[in-house]
């Protein structure tokens, strides 16, 4: 048998190595429009999972290691094929470029014809205008301004992703940073699919340092424009700016909160006037699509299944008023800003009727914090959904999940929620007495 002293240091090294093992063999099959290609994505994911699971359990890491596994695991998968949403994000950046507005335009529009190159054959949806908040949308623009690639794009997407790691070891550590920086859903979403949501965590971690680095309302005042950046880049984070506002309305005033509002909605605002400027009229979301898309959903799905066929839940709309309704309930609970992060955006997963599943990384850089088992949970989980490619790619295939594979998606992340919130109680239980 191996002795606790052994597994300590050997665990550790096996796990990484695991990790970069599965991402080498992820590598050569990331595009999922090859169905043959998803069965051996999978697997290399299962690889990198198994990495994962055992460095949660192994006890202290190296952080010289931690940082070799961590940069070695994005750098192996860089170059893999991406996802087809980095294509939008470049069409939409020339397309500003230009001198239009991808709030006015979708990319099938008549007028925009003489701009179709490489990335427009590469879109899907054409019919759909951009559904992307004003600062993804200026950052597209800047980032295109200076290379129009696929590999500048995913080079600023892993730099915020770094950037996200970094703050976790500052204030947790290596050991626990791991949860996050090793994690196979993370380092495939942002490296190897090139999704732009590790700019998103990076504005609401960068909150969390500035909330929690001092009882102070300076930087509250920071806590919270770095939130108004995250609104401005991911509309997810208005509900959590709520939390914080009413934070600062009650620890600092009335006079102060009007300034941190300001502060709070300047990046919207400046972003939007980029964006829009000349094209007013335009919605900054697309309304037919929004109301009608699914994917790989959660509680509508289940609507679905027990209500009767035309019920007022047939509208995605429903699910929004649903969303707002449990996160305001969930954040009058908290106390610390993580734990208000993972229960909104836990929520957010839950009730949207659209869900890919690179969306699973929103909670995640709270796993250090909040020590979730359905975080643990959801990043391996999340993979089946790359299975509805496959299903896709079969003779007469739709994007529709089984009842089995909604099961395996979101039956683990479920239990996670129950014993977090198992475990809480207990602990509160202990403290009471």
């Amino acid at each position: 048998m191996i002795k606790a002293g052994a597994w300590s240091e050997r665990g550790p090294f096996a796990a990484g190595a695991l990790v970069l093992l599965g991402a080498w063999l992820m590598r050569p099959y990331g595009n999922l429009g090859d169905a043959a290609n998803v069965p051996w994505f999978l697997a290399a994911a299962g690889v990198m999972g198994a990495g994962f699971l055992v460095g949660l359990v192994c006890g202290r890491v190296n952080p010289a290691w931690f940082w070799m596994v961590a940069l070695a695991a994005r750098i192996v998968l860089f170059g893999m094929t991406p996802g087809h949403d980095v294509y939008r994000y470049l069409w939409e950046g020339e397309l500003q470029n230009a001198g239009y507005s991808p709030y006015c335009f979708a990319p099938g529009a008549m007028e925009l014809g003489p701009l179709r190159d490489a990335h427009w054959r590469m879109l899907e949806h054409k019919e759909v205008s951009a559904i992307y908040p004003p600062l993804a949308e200026v950052v597209f623009r800047m980032v295109t301004a200076v290379s129009a690639s696929v590999a500048a794009m995913k080079a600023l997407f892993v730099a915020a992703d770094l950037a996200v790691c970094w703050l976790l070891v500052r204030r947790h550590g290596a050991t626990l940073a791991l949860g996050y920086a090793w994690n196979p859903l993370v380092i495939y979403s942002f490296s190897g699919g090139g999704h732009y949501d590790s700019l998103f965590l990076l504005a609401i971690v960068g909150a969390i340092a500035q909330w929690e680095g001092g009882d102070s309302a300076g930087r509250r005042l920071r806590g919270a424009l770095l939130l108004g950046a995250g609104v401005a880049l991911k509309w997810l984070s208005l509900p959590l700016l709520g939390w914080a506002l009413w934070r600062v309305l009650r620890l600092d005033g009335v006079r102060r909160l009007a300034t941190v509002v300001a502060a709070a909605g300047a990046p919207f605002a400046i972003a939007w006037l980029v964006v829009a400027w000349g094209s007013w009229g335009c919605p900054l979301v697309p309304g037919d699509f929004t109301r009608v898309a699914r994917s790989a959903e959660a509680l509508p799905a289940l609507a679905s299944w027990l209500l009767p066929p035309r019920h007022i839940l047939d509208q995605n709309s429903s699910y929004l008023v649903i969303f707002l309704a449990v996160a305001a309930i969930l954040l009058l609970r908290q106390a610390e800003m993580p734990r208000a992060a993972h229960a909104t955006l836990s929520a957010a997963l839950l009730t949207t009727p659209m869900f890919h599943a690179w969306y699973g990384t929103w909670i995640l850089p709270f796993l250090p914090a909040t020590r979730s088992w359905a975080s643990v949970a959801l990043s391996l989980s999340a993979f089946v959904y790359f299975w509805l490619h496959h299903t896709v790619g079969q003779p007469g295939g739709i994007w529709r999940q089984t009842v089995w594979e909604k099961l395996l998606l979101w039956g683990p992340f479920v239990m996670g929620l129950i014993v977090d919130e198992w475990a809480r109680r207990r602990v509160r239980k202990e403290d009471m007495a």
